[in-house]
């Protein structure tokens, strides 16, 4: 019951030490960064504590002083993010910990298994520096590994050695093995999830590209459509005009059959040329898709060319054409009309008085 009302308490006060110094205005990566420097921070500093209880339970006092200022020492940490000192930290954390765990090594022995938490501080080199220069990242990571080598090769008589019995080396050396294991996990969780996030953020990129883009391209479409249309309409209204006038002359020749006939074929004519241009249009109109037809390209220039012909006229401008024999090709037919008819308007845009 005491444990349901302690934890929850507990987890808010940590969450909170893990975002201490974040400013909301800082960028992701740097949000991130501070906060794996905090949770690193109380990962050493709850891992710290027991020590302290365990050497001062086996008389162990140099090494007691020593784990006590190391449990102090974290605060250092926090008081440089409290003054937005961001870079100093991550420093603080490889070195420090590379020194105090080269004095454990030697005051508690070999066989206690403190040079283990090397590869600790090497796995958070990783962490720490890894949106740093190359240099840097290796620059740290070397730190650890020069602190194993030089107690391996100075036999850990760096510093003064306490007499231990092979008992209590041995259970500092299960400690060891645990600490590092947990250390570890936890700098592989912290990897994988930056790696996960990175990833998320790349997709959602990706996807907004995608979508602006399908918006650019529908506005392109949109904009020469409209040009379009304005350009296309005498092209409807002379038609209108031809029906109209040949239904009048059909109602005033309605005794002359042949004349009748004739002046039905022309209304059918223009009617005809009414389907023609629509089908154009609603065939340009249609949204983009993915659907492909086999198609003979040089049909689709002759539509966009009859499409753009109202704008090259009022510019005073002659479209040649050679075009050479091709096969039928499966194609997107929409797209591909866009792209021929967004190179006609964009030559017409770009030709200039003297050009025509």
């Amino acid at each position: 019951m005491m444990l349901t009302i302690i934890y929850p308490k507990i987890k808010i006060i940590f969450n909170k030490l893990t975002l201490y110094g974040i400013d909301p205005h800082f960028d992701t990566n740097k949000k991130r960064l501070i906060q794996l420097t905090n949770q690193i921070t109380l990962i050493c500093f709850f891992n710290s504590l027991p020590y302290s209880i365990f050497f001062y339970f086996f008389n162990l006092h140099d090494a007691f002083i020593a784990a006590i200022l190391i449990t102090f020492s974290y605060s250092i940490i926090f008081l440089c993010h409290r003054y937005k000192w961001f870079l100093f930290p991550r420093y603080y954390l490889i070195a420090t910990h590379c020194f105090y765990f080269m004095y454990f090594s030697c005051l508690l022995g070999k066989n206690s298994g403190a040079y283990l938490l090397f590869y600790v501080i090497f796995s958070f080199s990783f962490i720490l520096f890894q949106r740093s220069s190359l240099l840097k990242l290796l620059l740290f990571a070397f730190i650890p590994i020069i602190g194993h080598y030089s107690v391996e090769f100075y036999q850990y008589n760096i510093f003064p050695i306490t007499t231990i019995d092979p008992g209590t080396q041995k259970f500092f050396n299960y400690c060891a093995i645990l600490t590092s294991y947990s250390m570890i996990s936890f700098s592989l969780y912290c990897f994988i999830l930056d790696n996960l996030h990175a990833e998320k953020k790349l997709i959602e990129s990706i996807k907004i590209a995608k979508e602006r883009k399908a918006l650019l391209e529908k506005a392109s479409h949109q904009a020469a459509y409209a040009t379009l249309t304005r350009g296309i309409a005498h092209e409807v209204r002379n038609p209108m005009a031809m029906i109209l006038s040949g239904v009048e002359l059909i109602g005033d020749n309605l005794t002359n059959k042949k004349k009748v006939f004739s002046y039905i074929d022309s209304i059918k004519k223009c009617i005809l040329r009414l389907k023609s241009v629509t089908s154009t249009m609603l065939q340009y109109g249609k949204p983009t898709s993915s659907y492909r037809q086999l198609i003979d390209i040089n049909t689709v220039i002759n539509d966009v060319i009859f499409l753009s012909k109202v704008q090259c006229q009022k510019q005073k401008i002659t479209v040649e054409k050679n075009l050479a024999d091709l096969p039928e090709t499966t194609v997107d037919v929409n797209s591909l009309s866009q792209v021929f008819l967004n190179l006609i308007l964009n030559s017409i845009e770009s030709i200039s008085d003297s050009d025509k």
